[in-house]
């Protein structure tokens, strides 16, 4: 006489399984919503844009303050070649 012997799993256990499975390079996120690597790409590209955008901001903050550095240090001298009180 043979005994069958079965395992029932449970659905959350099943559903963690089955993501461990499922964790290849290829394969949708862990965590199961079925997110794949076409959106992982987008968010690097807004990622990307978020930081140059801030870079280029930066830049030209950095540009303006000079600007105004110099030129402020410049007026006097410059209103004395002139003879402009």
């Amino acid at each position: 006489m043979e005994t069958k012997v079965t395992a029932q799993v449970s659905a959350p256990a099943a559903r963690a399984n089955h993501e461990l499975n499922s964790s290849g390079p290829n394969s949708a996120h862990a965590s199961g919503t079925g997110e794949n690597n076409e959106t992982r790409k987008g968010e690097v590209n807004s990622n990307l844009q978020l930081f140059l955008l801030i870079s280029c901001l930066f830049c030209g903050v950095f540009v303006m303050a000079l600007d105004a550095t110099i030129i402020g240090t410049a007026v006097p001298r410059i209103t004395t070649e002139f003879n402009f009180s």
